[in-house]
């Protein structure tokens, strides 16, 4: 097979478009229609149809997409290994991190580890949990911090902070009229809970698991912002990070209370592949997030 019409195959297949695919490649539409017109004639099958003005990948493209993701993203580890040779002057580190520390936690880290090394690139991608675990698997992250230790055997996970969960409330919400509020008050509310997937959504189930409490859900929110919106309207109460709520409480959003009666909290994790080679810039970047969790203990 011709590693630039993989090339080609594989910008086409991320964008599942013809032009946005030509316009990356500065290439024109004819031309990268032919160069994968002779990779199916070559394999012998179709890769792409089109229904309509969209295009799909086949059985045979989702499998060829999957290994030229796996190709790329080690072409692009070698160069950067060569790069790094330099020294820790220039390279770029590719973090994945769940929603609660990549928003709330990271971009004072990464801020900080910037000033540092100047001419590093940091890449940042956010999702839940379970969406960055899939990606370290297909190598295209080099690390992640998350709020869940994986499930995957394949990946190492080192605990580094431990993250306390708090429960917040709309300031119009009827269990701040009461001079307690109880485990089984909460059993009886409204929960606007983060999407399954979640570490966060994940640790609050363990945890009133163990007490032998299932939470009715009323809703779901893919962000905990969209959260803090919903349960400032009164629409139920919810438990997050108490990274993520410092800002609302100080503008009276939402109300935050201790959790009653039991503790909530998770560990965040630098996780990275078992088998994935770390370079002096990786190491090195590990070890600040390290230290800046120790600098947090010590303030």
């Amino acid at each position: 097979m011709n590693f630039h019409q993989l090339h080609i195959f594989n910008v086409v297949a991320k964008h599942r478009s013809y032009s946005k695919a030509a316009a990356e490649l500065y290439l024109s539409q004819p031309t990268v229609s032919v160069h994968l017109q002779k990779l199916e004639q070559e394999l012998g099958m179709e890769l792409f149809e089109q229904l309509g003005r969209n295009i799909y990948l086949t059985d045979a493209g989702r499998m060829l997409f999957i290994y030229t993701q796996k190709i790329f993203a080690l072409a692009e580890e070698a160069e950067r290994a060569l790069e790094e040779l330099q020294g820790l002057h220039k390279g770029r580190i590719r973090i994945g991190a769940s929603t609660t520390p990549g928003i709330y936690y990271l971009p004072h880290l990464l801020g900080q580890f910037k000033n540092d090394y100047p001419g590093i690139e940091l890449i940042l991608d956010v999702a839940n949990s379970m969406e960055i675990e899939k990606k370290i698997l297909a190598n295209q992250l080099d690390l992640a911090v998350v709020g869940e230790r994986p499930s995957e055997g394949d990946l190492i996970a080192e605990s580094f902070r431990t993250d306390h969960l708090v429960m917040i409330l709309s300031p119009n919400h009827p269990l701040l009229s009461q001079e307690k509020i109880t485990l089984e008050d909460l059993a009886r509310q409204r929960f606007i809970m983060r999407e399954p997937g979640s570490g966060t959504r994940k640790a609050i189930e363990d945890a009133f698991a163990r007490e032998g409490i299932h939470l009715r859900v009323a809703m779901e929110y893919g962000s905990t912002d969209g959260i803090k919106h919903a349960v400032a309207a009164n629409l139920g109460i919810s438990i997050v990070s108490e990274l993520a709520v410092k800002l609302c409480e100080q503008t009276g959003l939402v109300v935050v209370r201790e959790i009653p009666e039991i503790e909530v909290k998770r560990e965040f994790c630098l996780v990275y592949h078992k088998d994935k080679h770390l370079p002096p810039l990786v190491q090195t970047f590990i070890k600040a997030t390290k230290e800046f969790a120790a600098t947090e203990l010590v303030e």
